[in-house]
C-alpha cells in the first residue's frame, strides 16, 4: 500500500518542482545584470 498523503509537501510533483526551482536558481545566479533585467521585461 502507498504512503498516506498528509500535505502537498508529500506529493512527488511538489518535491520535483522544488528540485527544479533550486536548479533554476543556481543557474540564474550566473546571469549578468543585463540578462536578469531582460528575463523580467514585460511584453
Amino acid at each position: 500500500m502507498s504512503e498516506r498523503i498528509e500535505s502537498f509537501r508529500d506529493l512527488n510533483v511538489y518535491r520535483l518542482a522544488a528540485v527544479l526551482q533550486q536548479d533554476i536558481f543556481e543557474l540564474t545566479k550566473q546571469f549578468t545584470k543585463e540578462e536578469l533585467f531582460l528575463s523580467h521585461r514585460p511584453d
